[in-house]
């Protein structure tokens, strides 16, 4: 288990520096006159330099946890920045270049030494590289998608053909249940003597014998109803139970 300084030491991020040689004219204080507009949060000026801070977040004390600074000098400028783990290291580091870029720029900067242009070019390359990997990244992503699109659409291919079959099965048990209903009406409008008529008529036809089952299912009437008009018959003495 991690302790509390172990956390805090991973939430500390890292200071990253880089120094380079520059020429400059001036003073820091006309400097500091002509990068008043830049966008720095904080612009500090002492006789021999100047240093420019371009904060982006504090702690709860106040104390500046992610930013960019400068330190300008005639013949040199220092470049540190925070750099955490959740951050991307090239892009920080791109992002402080530009920022020095920007700073050199509109101070006029007459000569950058040779270690900061290989330092641009070594950013530039670095750049190119994270543009080939992000696009190899970004077509095996899209190959994957792709793959799941299709699966997806098979799948609802396959939905959709299965909504058609159940839809026709329901189609069939409503016209089934229709049926039944239109058969249940019919049992519920026959009069008793209808019935009574029927059973003497079947017993006529069969020497006298009933099957009940048998005569309910060629009549669609129920076996109850049935039942109760043999009753009915056997009190009128028209047939007899044997």
């Amino acid at each position: 288990m991690k302790s509390i300084s172990d956390y805090l030491q991973l939430q500390t991020p890292q200071i990253v520096c880089a120094k380079f040689k520059i020429s400059l004219r001036g003073s820091p204080k006309s400097w500091a006159s002509n990068l008043s507009n830049i966008g720095f949060s904080s612009i500090d000026i002492s006789k021999s330099s100047l240093s420019l801070k371009k904060i982006f977040s504090k702690d709860l004390s106040s104390n500046p946890t992610d930013f960019i600074s400068l330190t300008l000098q005639k013949n040199l400028i220092t470049i540190n920045y925070t750099l955490s783990k959740k951050q991307n290291s090239t892009s920080r580091k791109i992002e402080a270049t530009q920022i020095a870029l920007l700073t050199l720029g509109t101070l006029g900067c007459v000569k950058l030494d040779s270690d900061f242009c290989t330092h641009i070019s070594s950013i530039l390359d670095s750049c190119s590289n994270s543009i080939s990997t992000t696009q190899a990244s970004l077509e095996f992503e899209n190959s994957q998608l792709r793959s799941k699109l299709s699966q997806m659409q098979a799948t609802t291919n396959s939905l959709e053909n299965q909504c058609e079959k159940d839809a026709r099965i329901i189609s069939e048990l409503e016209a089934k249940l229709s049926s039944m209903n239109r058969d249940i009406e019919k049992l519920n409008s026959l009069s008793n003597n209808s019935i009574d008529d029927l059973v003497l008529e079947w017993l006529s036809l069969h020497n006298g014998q009933i099957r009940i089952g048998e005569f309910c299912l060629q009549f669609s009437i129920s076996p109850i109803r049935v039942e109760q008009s043999l009753e009915r018959l056997c009190k009128l003495s028209l047939i007899k139970k044997v």
